[in-house]
């Protein structure tokens, strides 16, 4: 499963904070914030954009030194309006949508890498392995959408 714009991602993943095209695809969303490098980890956030990005090291260790370069993208979280002090992220890949439940997305991404339920047995996440990265959607607590659709690279995932 493909489309320009999870390519686009897709292509981000394992590249430094001031790679070129991590600068040329931040400048798409000109009010981002990037914090104070803290455990090895640095975030970029955008909150009116919906967007937050976690680089790292490779491994998705918190070890690490100061130098960005050892630093790449290894999360990117793409928010709704149900997530507080964040605008929705517009510009989805692979189709989705925010409201697109666990139903639709098994639709639209077919078959499950795992599954995270809430004790009444209601799918509170999902988890599907696209090409080399994972996805997951965090649905909303009423079941009424996603709240969150979270790319990243296997390695920073422990479970």
């Amino acid at each position: 499963m493909s489309d320009a714009k999870f390519e686009e991602w897709r292509e981000l993943f394992g590249k430094a904070i001031n790679a070129p095209e991590v600068v040329t695809f931040l400048a798409k969303y000109p009010e981002h914030k990037v914090d104070k490098p803290s455990d090895g980890r640095q975030h970029i956030v955008a909150k009116k954009h919906g967007l937050e990005l976690v680089f790292g090291l490779p491994d998705g260790s918190h070890a690490g030194g100061r130098s960005a370069h050892l630093r790449v993208l290894i999360t990117a979280f793409l928010n709704s309006e149900a997530v507080p002090k964040f605008k929705s992220f517009a510009d989805l890949p692979l189709g989705l949508t925010f409201t697109d439940g666990h139903d639709a997305l098994t639709a639209k991404l077919g078959a499950l890498e795992r599954v995270w339920t809430a004790d009444g047995g209601a799918v509170r996440s999902a988890r599907w392995r696209i090409g080399d990265l994972f996805l997951d959607a965090d649905y909303r607590a009423d079941q009424s959408g996603t709240k969150i659709f979270t790319l990243m690279i296997p390695t920073v995932v422990k479970s």
